[in-house]
């Protein structure tokens, strides 16, 4: 197996889970790969404390100005990845060590673009494995009914960046509109593999009552989410990445730019050796 992954984990306020989630990856038997930390707008002074020890050379530290959110931030790291696999991981989730390998075996035996895998979910106490329903959008009594997959997920690079990739105005719903596209426009496997443990906390983005289920935060970002589907289901693949439905706000764009920019001159390079502590 060839080829480089880049595993995009940005975090904010979890300093409790993050050194799991990122020795995890360091322990991954996969070894070809760079850890992009990105802190979403928490304070540098102390958002790095956790992780500070920590040489390993193939992890880059990047820090964003203002708190905006994963999707805003996996769309800066998608802007600057030069490798040919893309793995977003949440900051309170960890991975078995095998897992990352597993997934690009998948990917290169079968050819997929995207590798849907399962994850073990952890509440109360409780570890029970689950396996995302593998459907393309449906309608169903005046909604749509989403495909689903946990956002720890394999993409090839160039696939991800042809279906739009993460859109940046959203904080939270959009990796549905990603795993249908997905489902619908590229090459995909499933992987029956549960070794992603999914931490389901008290203050995480499901379970607050900003930003939680109910909230009607969420719930206002799945109504646009339902008017970009509406706008793109029917456009040419080709044309999805430069589509306006999928273009972010003018400033979101323009942090984006700055961002984007930031992170590729980061020591010159964004490669394994980019380490900024």
């Amino acid at each position: 197996m060839t080829g480089t992954v880049t595993v995009v984990m940005a975090f904010y306020q979890t300093p409790e889970t993050i050194r799991q989630a990122v020795d995890s990856l360091l322990a991954q038997t996969y070894t070809d790969l760079r850890v992009l930390v990105m802190n979403d707008g928490d304070d540098p002074s102390r958002a790095w404390e956790p992780l500070a020890d920590i040489t390993d050379p193939r992890i880059v530290r990047f820090d964003l100005p203002e708190h905006r959110g994963r999707f805003y931030a996996d769309a800066v790291a998608l802007a600057a990845c030069d490798t040919p696999w893309f793995h977003p991981h949440d900051s309170d989730d960890y991975s078995d060590p095998t897992r990352v390998e597993r997934m690009v075996a998948a990917a290169e035996t079968t050819g997929a673009e995207y590798v849907v895998a399962g994850m073990t979910i952890h509440e109360d106490g409780t570890a029970k494995p689950h396996m995302p329903p593998v459907t393309k959008v449906k309608h169903k009594r005046g909604r749509n009914v989403w495909a689903q997959a946990n956002y720890g997920t394999l993409w090839a690079t160039d696939a991800l960046r042809a279906i739009g990739g993460p859109h940046p105005d959203f904080r939270f719903g959009y990796d549905a509109m990603l795993a249908t596209l997905a489902l619908t426009r590229l090459r995909w496997t499933v992987l029956w593999d549960h070794g992603y443990h999914y931490v389901r906390r008290p203050g995480s983005l499901t379970t607050s009552e900003a930003t939680g289920i109910a909230a009607p935060a969420r719930k206002q970002a799945w109504e646009r989410r339902e008017a970009i589907w509406e706008q793109i289901a029917h456009v040419p693949t080709a044309d999805l990445p430069d589509h306006p439905a999928l273009t972010p706000a003018p400033a979101t764009a323009a942090a984006l730019a700055r961002d984007v920019e930031a992170l590729c001159q980061l020591d010159g390079s964004v490669g394994p050796l980019a380490v900024q502590a």
